[in-house]
Order: structure tokens, then C-alpha cells, then sequence
């Protein structure tokens, strides 16, 4: 398998949680890590997974502007989303990321895993506790899903 890990980053917490999903993901597929102004907005054909994430905010920048340029599909790779935010808060119900996986399966991608929050504790400071471990984990989880939905479809 192939995953294409798409990311926005501003203070490098975000890239320690590229980072640590990419080492999940590397367990079961071949990973490129790009960024989302460099992102190609046509995927490769040989892509089976998107991973793409960032700040929350970063569902309103070059992000949200790669996401929403993806065409529409007939054959899609699976997909899966996540955000990083400050401290440990719920999530919100109507946040930028679940309104970016709404488009994306609009436009015929497989969403395989619901919105993924890893948390920050301050723009310089280091990653909540476990965070990098939780991120790793659910890049396992991403390609495990992925592998699933394809053999059921």
C-alpha cells in the first residue's frame, strides 16, 4: 500500500504529529509526507491512503484551499483526517475539520476513520502527554481501515 500524508504545520507540534502517524502508517504501507502548499492536486494513482491534517485554523489555509480543489472521484483512495489543538478540550460539533471531511466525501473519497483531535499544550511547548503514541497508533488504525473497507467493497 501507499499513503500520502498531507499536512499544514506552523510551530512544529504538528509536524511531531505527522511525524509519529507516518511511523504508524510505515507498519503496513510506503509513506510520502508532503506539505499542503506543495501538495499535488491531482492524487497518483498508486495512492491508496490520504492522511491529511493540521492546527485547526490550518481547515481555513492552504489546507482547506488543497482540500477543496480535490476533484471529484469514481475510484478514490481511502481517506482519513485530524486536526491538532490547543490543551485538552472536546472537540467542536461543527469544527473546520468535520466540515473539510464532509466536502471530501462529497467528492467520492472513502472516509475510513471519524476526525482524529491530537492536543498541544502551547504553540512552543511540547506535545500533551502520550500524544505522539496515540498519533502512531491511529496511523496503524488509518491503514488497518483502509485495508478493510477495500476487501469489503
Amino acid at each position: 500500500m501507499k499513503a500520502l500524508v498531507v499536512y499544514e504545520a506552523m510551530w512544529g507540534n504538528t509536524r511531531e504529529i505527522v511525524e509519529a502517524v507516518a511511523s504508524g502508517l510505515r507498519r503496513y504501507a510506503e509513506v510520502t509526507i508532503v506539505e499542503a502548499a506543495q501538495a499535488p492536486s491531482i492524487l497518483p494513482e498508486d495512492v491508496d491512503i490520504v492522511v491529511a491534517g493540521g492546527p485547526t485554523n490550518a481547515y481555513d489555509g492552504q489546507l482547506r484551499r488543497w482540500l477543496d480543489g480535490l476533484p471529484t472521484v469514481a475510484v478514490a483512495p481511502a481517506f482519513a483526517l485530524f486536526e491538532t489543538r490547543l490543551g485538552i478540550a472536546r472537540p467542536l460539533p461543527h469544527s473546520a475539520g468535520r466540515r473539510s471531511a464532509k466536502v471530501v466525501a462529497e467528492r467520492g473519497y472513502r472516509i475510513v476513520t471519524e476526525l482524529q483531535t491530537f492536543y498541544v499544550r502551547g504553540h512552543h511547548r511540547p506535545l500533551e502527554p502520550a500524544e505522539r503514541c496515540r498519533a502512531a497508533l491511529w496511523g496503524e488504525r488509518v491503514v488497518l481501515e483502509a485495508q478493510l473497507a477495500t476487501e469489503s467493497v
